[in-house]
């Protein structure tokens, strides 16, 4: 087990390694230059290599007493080592469920957070495809500055008449690209009022965070530790995911321009990465539970 998880975690600081490096130098070149995103991009991409290190290495220990931590320390490493070796842990335990009601108000207090966002994402949703927007492609002209507010500004036709319009913010950590495509809903009566998907798609993420975070204060309250791995790796890797989804719509990105387009796209892509970990390890948790271990 614990040669399994250097192996990993040597492959994960690599190829994260070399893909931060790789993002980095995009964005100062191919005419898109960005020193500050760029340089944000290389920042995050140490500080994943540097925590996919210790985690991976069982290195948190030795970390913390550096900074005179020496009790949690302790604590991490000994969790580590329990962790790393499943045999020292007792086979056929005595586990005895008892549902804490504490867990209900704060789990209903999440859905009902998750609700909200969940209909607002569909309100937005309707209003865009209600009839009074409609669709079309336009091309991102530039990015306005106003009051220290980004916006990007695209440009497309009306029954032959060009229109300007501001459409999603330009995102901390994301360099859009002038040029490049991208589907608006404007309105029918007012076509410089334009729309887009990544609203409502952020509001959905909001929705499926809050649920998975219901679930995790449901688990934790009940001391269902072991599988919190499983909702966990979903919120990681839901919002990773629906962060880029916006993104491309937000900026008509291709693959590769949405991989290497700062320092958003890289920490999403490690949280997907980080997700996938966590619901194997929770599922994990679940076959040992199944053979008897205590996990």
């Amino acid at each position: 087990m614990r040669k399994f998880n250097k192996i990993a975690g040597g492959i994960l600081v690599g190829i994260f390694g070399f893909y931060g490096l790789i993002s980095f130098i995009y964005q100062l070149t191919a005419g898109k230059t960005d020193l500050v995103n760029a340089v944000l991009t290389l920042i995050i991409a140490a500080a994943v290599c540097l925590i996919s290190y210790l985690s991976f290495f069982g290195k948190w220990g030795a970390f913390l007493h550096r900074f005179g931590r020496h009790d949690e320390a302790s604590a991490i490493d000994s969790d580590y080592e329990y962790v790393i070796h499943p045999v020292k842990r007792s086979k056929y335990s005595v586990r005895n469920f008892k549902f804490n009601s504490a867990s209900i108000a704060p789990a209903l207090a999440c859905l009902v957070g998750a609700t909200v966002m969940f209909v607002l994402g569909g309100l937005e949703i309707s209003k865009i495809t209600g009839g009074s927007y409609l669709k079309a492609e336009a091309v991102i002209e530039s990015v306005l500055t106003n009051n220290g507010e980004s916006r990007l500004l695209c440009v497309f036709e009306v029954n032959g008449r060009q229109y300007f319009g501001a459409i999603a913010d330009s995102w901390s950590g994301v360099k859009f690209i002038a040029g490049n495509t991208v589907t608006i809903y404007y309105q029918r009566f007012h076509p410089e009022i334009v729309m887009q998907l990544s609203s409502p798609i952020m509001m959905f993420m909001g929705g499926f965070l809050f649920t998975g975070i219901a679930v995790i204060a449901f688990l934790a309250i009940n001391r269902l530790t072991a599988v919190i791995g499983i909702p966990a790796g979903l919120i990681f890797m839901c919002a990773g995911i629906c962060f880029q989804i916006a993104e491309y719509y937000a900026g008509g990105f291709n693959f590769l321009q949405l991989a290497l387009s700062g320092a958003l796209a890289f920490g999403c892509n490690f949280f997907i990465i980080i997700g996938l970990y966590c619901i194997c390890a929770g599922v994990g948790n679940i076959i040992r539970y199944a053979k008897g271990y205590e996990v």
